[in-house]
């Protein structure tokens, strides 16, 4: 499958490690809502390799289903999904976050991928 570890080439332990990451970073993303995030979600996509922002899940959210980028942001979530240095971060139900996300790519659309900590673009320019 898309999450075997010998596709990822990491250890269980390295996959349960980024899986942990990425809920901890989850947990104080969703526990500062109602603050400026703009910052912390700075300091998020530079803590991680690779950050893919979306509002929904594209695994489990039907309108996955039914948009013209499910096929390729499914693929990306499958393959990446607990890789170390990978991140998912989810804005649906959190317009505030989701703003502050927009803020720092200069860029309106979702969903959006971050490299090293620099925005490469949302899904029209990554295809």
């Amino acid at each position: 499958t898309f999450h075997s570890q010998q596709l990822r080439g990491q250890t269980g332990e390295q996959t349960r490690a980024a899986f942990e990451k990425m809920e901890k970073w989850q947990k104080i993303i969703s526990d500062a809502k109602g603050t400026d995030r703009v910052g912390l979600v700075s300091e998020l996509i530079n803590d991680f390799k690779l950050v893919y922002i979306h509002s929904g899940d594209p695994l489990n959210d039907p309108q996955y289903y039914e948009c013209c980028h499910s096929t390729e942001a499914l693929r990306l979530h499958g393959i990446c999904r607990g890789i170390e240095g990978y991140m998912v971060l989810d804005t649906a139900n959190d317009e505030e976050l989701e703003e502050a996300c927009i803020e720092l790519s200069e860029w309106t659309r979702m969903p959006q991928l971050w490299a090293g900590g620099k925005y490469v673009g949302d899904w029209r320019q990554i295809l």
